[in-house]
């Protein structure tokens, strides 16, 4: 019996599906599925993996069809994970959890207009690879949804976008318009981490939206030079008491004289230039730095204060809380992404190939 029949002997019975369409013999499969008699509609889980297929558009296409299909007869679906080259539609799914939408490309506007429709919905996770960041014509509206508890947008940067109170947005960017966009200023309190990663940028001045209050608690922001020998990176007013802050950089100066946060962790493949222009640190705020790299000492506050017995170069190598913080990089905590989801035992990994 080939894998595509076993599957539609079982049909009625699946649960948790996921379909991984990338190879040549994926046109059969679809046209397997698409011909049974019977559908899935007891589906809760669906995983649906689909690239260019190797003969062209009409599979691609019958690999939209067939995720029409299968989502028109499970209207008990509660998680749904879908990774296409392109997206327009989002069928409507009262009962739907769990989204997350993985796209070379996408129609925002058409995809944003159902969204309001999920209205299970407590989770959302929307990303871009081509980095584009499109979508800057189109409206998120999400403010009706009461049990969405956690969005992640990377590389999605709607015109406007509204969220419950209580819900966590998570952002990741990568164009500097992106980072500096308004839209961020409307969701400052739902605001919990922000990621900037461009390591072909230099960065001078922080976006506006780390200088404001906010419910950040995690930063990174990883580019190629951060500040320059003539004017530091100013972090004054910079950050809040309760966010952790991450800068990976190639070389970097930094003020860091007025800036506020947990912890701050500076990691410089090159040189490394920190300086309090304005006055010394008391010893309080020198223990939530960590650096790396080579750092130079002239004129720096922070150089002075550990000659002076403030604080001990040990301080400054060893924190538990600096591992995570760049670790932020490679480990994603937003509970919204396939990897969390994957994590906290909502995807249920029963795999069809």
């Amino acid at each position: 019996m080939t894998g595509a029949k076993w599957l539609i002997a079982r049909w009625r019975q699946t649960r948790h599906l996921t379909l991984s369409l990338v190879k040549e013999t994926s046109s059969e499969v679809i046209d397997a599925l698409l011909t049974a008699k019977q559908n899935a509609n007891g589906l809760l889980q669906l995983d649906m993996l689909w690239n260019e297929i190797s003969k062209g558009a009409d599979a691609s296409t019958a690999a939209s069809e067939l995720f029409s299909r299968l989502t028109a007869h499970a209207g008990g679906l509660c998680t749904l994970c879908l990774h296409t080259p392109s997206l327009s539609v989002l069928p409507p799914l009262p009962n739907l959890q769990h989204l997350v939408l993985e796209t070379m490309q996408v129609d925002l506007a058409a995809i944003a207009r159902n969204l309001p429709l999920l209205v299970a919905l407590q989770t959302l996770c929307i990303i871009c690879y081509t980095c584009e960041e499109g979508g800057h014509e189109a409206e998120i509206a999400l403010g009706g949804l009461r049990n969405l508890h956690h969005v992640k947008l990377q590389h999605i940067v709607p015109s406007k976008l509204s969220l419950p109170q209580a819900a966590a947005l998570h952002v990741v960017v990568h164009l500097e318009k992106s980072a500096r966009h308004p839209v961020w200023r409307g969701v400052l309190p739902m605001l919990r981490t922000f990621r900037w990663t461009n390591d072909a940028l230099d960065l001078v001045e922080l976006p506006e939206v780390l200088k404001m209050p906010s419910g950040l608690t995690d930063v990174l922001l990883h580019m190629r030079d951060v500040g320059s020998s003539e004017q530091p990176l100013r972090l004054l007013e910079a950050f809040t008491p309760s966010t952790n802050v991450c800068f990976m950089c190639q070389d970097g100066w930094f003020d860091v004289w007025g800036g506020m946060w947990c912890h701050l962790c500076v990691k410089s493949m090159g040189s490394l230039a920190v300086s309090a222009l304005h006055s010394s640190l008391p010893d309080s705020c020198l223990q939530k730095f960590k650096f790396e790299g080579e750092l130079w000492p002239r004129g720096c506050a922070l150089a002075g204060s550990i000659r002076q017995g403030l604080i001990s170069k040990k301080c400054l190598e060893k924190r538990p809380r600096w591992h995570s913080l760049v670790s932020l990089r490679l480990r994603c905590t937003c509970r919204a992404c396939r990897l969390c989801l994957e994590r906290s035992g909502v995807i249920k990994r029963h795999t069809y190939r």
